[in-house]
């Protein structure tokens, strides 16, 4: 919308300016000054028998026109005491005419005037009804005072007090009409001092005006009074009209300096609000007015308003000062308008620097605004502070096993769960897909801050429910304590980080020690799964890995499984974690090797033509004699293609034992190694160049970003990367239409999500078999 939009349209309610009491009340004065005149003059000259002299007309008439120039000019000053020449006009002109001449020419000529400054026919008629309704009392007294004892100039004086007294009275009287007024306020606009002064004035300036009228009379006896009274009227209108242009361009250029002022201004600074701002710069613009921003319009006869977001900026003056112009409104509006502007921008402004600092999965700080919390914290801290990262063990199964819209209401449930738990020296950010930090400010020592931490992660671990399903939560963290001002924050993230990966990777290996309470997590779950491996209860879903070009199914991966009711609750990665923690891990992947390869034959006996088997082991594993004898004798022979997958995120304990093994698989016709989880946590492009593989599994974190064109520019770099190398890339957490067909069109070939099916059971998955064959899609 436009600046002219908001000034035609309806977005600004123009209150009518208040300037009179109404239409029908300003045309009555009118009306009634118009036939009392008119009947004055009427009456006048059919007694008196007036010769009209036209040049004398219009040189007095346009003397007091220029004359009440100045009276519409400084109107604004005061409504009851209105400042002009007017009443010294009234006492020259009639010394040098007569009482109908006075009141026809004086009335016609301040019409005029009046509507050329006002430019509104109501209220030039109702101010010359003032002045005229004045002026006709004050005349009609010298009238009756000059006939019963002759001319004295002390009745000057008299004319200019009726005079006075009368334009009050009728003020005060039209100001009680429209709006309540007290004794008080009247008393109040017309102080001793300032009455004084106006009516020392006027005698003055009256009497210097008759002075100068008897000296050009007297100098020029063939001018006499009555020529020398409109050369002083003419001189006296033209002192009036600069005094009036001089006033109103000084109205006009401070009305623009402030308007100027808010525009040079914007955008408006912080130190104060926006209508705080806009309250200044109206009373800049419009110093005479009470200025102020009000939440509600109202309505008072002598006040203006404009609307702002929040309420209305409010223009007003005294109940004995004249309302406002339309000008005025205009000035109003248009700082109003600056200021709804300005609220607008900032709120967008507001609502930009939220969003770039709140995760908007979780409506928690994201990781900028941990950082500047951080650093403000280590530059001002004087106790100690501690930083603990925290990670979610086994999102990637939830995600896999639950699809993506669980993992995300388990994210959000636990941004509400930490946002209730913490305290006021406590922050919590969400700062990657399944990690979490929480700063704790004000400990003293590193123990203090791990019991805090472990607190705090024990009241959010309960299991979140996902329509029907309770998933349980267990949460690692790593911990860095500072006991007091840092400016290596980095330093602090980092070890943090470390230590949280640290204590996943010795729980992986079996390992105890100090990394060994990093878990929170349930320990009855031990005990049950250490059974369960014992008893091989665990089974195995199995979910396709698909050619594209072709459309049909080329190798499926082994899931693994709670075969039991005591761990039916259990993630497939809690599962394993739990075998780490219990130094069963060895037994864990031979039973998954052995159970698969059992499955894989069922499926072969329906569906000959697949040959290809997934399995996922831990790089530990590897260099196990006793996985390596069972992979033997279970495996060799069979004539199953056989992947082993490691996660990229575990070949950081490589050893050169361990490359050494990968390169003998790789070796082993019908044996392949596959890099795992490519593109989560914390990979890098090491893991390509310093481990051997011959499939690369893209993780399906960059499935959720693959829309972004950075993303599809580093999905298509990698096709050529691993083409290049020989080797194949399978993308993982393919869920949709849209993702696959971006998917195709950068050259992926293989893919493995949800669109093509979820893990199925043994049973499950010999009845797909049977029934759609190899189809991709069913």
């Amino acid at each position: 919308m436009t600046s002219s939009d908001f000034f035609r349209g309806g977005l600004v309610h123009h209150a009518p300016v208040p300037r009179k009491l109404s239409d029908r009340a300003t045309l009555v004065w009118g009306v009634l000054w118009t036939v009392v005149s008119l009947a004055l003059i009427g009456v006048s000259s059919f007694f008196a028998r007036i010769e009209w002299d036209p040049l004398w007309i219009v040189v007095t008439f346009v003397g007091i026109a220029l004359v009440g120039s100045l009276t519409a000019a400084v109107s604004r000053l005061d409504a009851t005491l209105i400042f002009g020449a007017a009443p010294a006009v009234i006492v020259v002109i009639y010394t040098s005419s007569d009482f109908a001449t006075t009141l026809a020419v004086g009335g016609a000529a301040n019409f005029v005037s009046l509507l050329a400054r006002l430019r509104h026919v109501g209220d030039a008629a109702e101010q010359t009804a003032y002045i005229m309704g004045s002026a006709m009392l004050s005349i009609g007294v010298l009238e009756l005072l000059t006939s019963a004892y002759g001319w004295h100039e002390i009745y000057t004086v008299y004319c200019l007090l009726i005079y006075f007294l009368a334009r009050f009275t009728m003020s005060t009287i039209r100001m009680s009409v429209v709006t309540s007024l007290r004794l008080r306020e009247i008393l109040a606009g017309i102080i001793p001092v300032r009455a004084g002064l106006l009516i020392l004035g006027l005698i003055s300036l009256s009497f210097l005006a008759r002075s100068l009228q008897d000296f050009i009379a007297t100098r020029n006896p063939a001018l006499g009074l009555h020529w020398a009274g409109p050369i002083v009227i003419f001189v006296l209108g033209m002192v009036c009209y600069i005094l009036a242009s001089v006033w109103t361009l000084h109205s006009l250029n401070r009305q623009l300096q402030g308007l100027h002022a808010a525009a040079i201004d914007l955008p408006w600074s912080h130190d104060k609000s926006v209508p705080d701002h806009a309250v200044d710069f109206v009373r800049a613009a419009l110093p005479h007015y009470e200025i102020e921003f009000r939440h509600e319009a109202g309505r008072n006869i002598n006040e203006i308003s404009a609307p702002m977001s929040d309420g209305h900026l409010i223009a007003r003056r005294g109940s004995n000062q004249p309302p406002l112009f339309a000008a005025d409104h205009i000035i109003l509006d248009s700082i109003a308008h600056m200021g709804a502007t300005m609220s607008t921008v900032r709120q967008d402004h507001d609502d930009l620097f939220e969003k770039a600092l709140t995760d908007t999965m979780t409506r928690l700080p994201n990781y900028r605004a941990f950082m500047e919390v951080l650093d403000r914290t280590a530059q001002g801290e004087q106790g100690g502070f501690a930083v603990a990262y925290i990670d979610i063990d086994g999102f990637k199964y939830i995600n896999d096993h639950y699809g993506h819209q669980a993992g995300n209401v388990i994210l959000k449930s636990l941004g509400a769960r930490f946002t209730d738990h913490i305290r006021e020296n406590e922050f919590v950010a969400r700062v990657g897909g399944d990690e979490f930090v929480l700063v704790i400010t004000g400990v003293h020592d590193e123990q203090t801050a791990h019991s805090r931490v472990d607190e705090v992660l024990m009241s959010v671990v309960d299991p979140v429910r996902v329509d029907d399903v309770e998933i349980p939560i267990v949460l690692s963290y790593g911990l860095s304590f500072s006991s007091g001002a840092t400016d290596d924050i980095q330093h602090v993230v980092e070890e943090a980080d470390a230590l949280m990966y640290a204590g996943r990777r010795a729980r992986r290996s079996g390992a105890g020690g100090e990394t060994a309470h990093n878990t929170t997590r349930p320990r009855e779950n031990s005990a049950a799964v250490a059974r369960a491996i014992s008893a091989s209860n665990l089974v195995f879903a199995y979910q396709p890995i698909v050619d594209t070009t072709t459309g049909t199914i080329v190798a499926l991966e082994a899931l693994v499984r709670p075969g039991t009711d005591a761990i039916a609750s259990l993630t497939a990665e809690q599962i394993i974690d739990e075998a780490r923690c219990e130094g069963l891990l060895t037994e864990l992947s031979i039973h998954l090797v052995k159970t698969s390869l059992a499955d894989f034959k069922r499926f072969q006996s329906v569906v000959p033509t697949l040959t290809s088997l997934h399995v996922n082991i831990d790089v530990e594993q590897l260099v196990d004699p006793d996985f390596a004898d069972a992979l033997a004798s279970e495996w060799g022979g069979s004539g199953i293609e056989l992947t082993l997958e490691l996660g990229e995120s575990s070949l950081d304990r490589h050893s050169r034992e361990i490359i050494s093994c990968l390169n003998w698989a790789m070796g082993v016709d019908g044996l392949h190694v596959a890099l795992d989880d490519f593109g989560r946590d914390s990979c890098t492009l090491q893991s390509i160049v310093h481990y051997p593989f011959d499939v690369l599994k893209i993780d399906q974190s960059m499935a959720d970003c693959i829309r972004q064109h950075k993303a599809r520019l580093v999905v298509g770099a990698l096709v050529n990367l691993v083409g290049s190398m020989d080797a194949r890339m399978v993308f993982e957490g393919v869920e949709t239409d849209e993702v696959y067909q971006i998917l195709r069109d950068l050259g992926v070939r293989y893919m493995q999500g949800y669109r093509f099916g979820k893990p199925l059971l043994v049973e499950e998955s010999l009845l797909r078999f049977e029934t759609h064959g190899l189809a991709a899609v069913v």
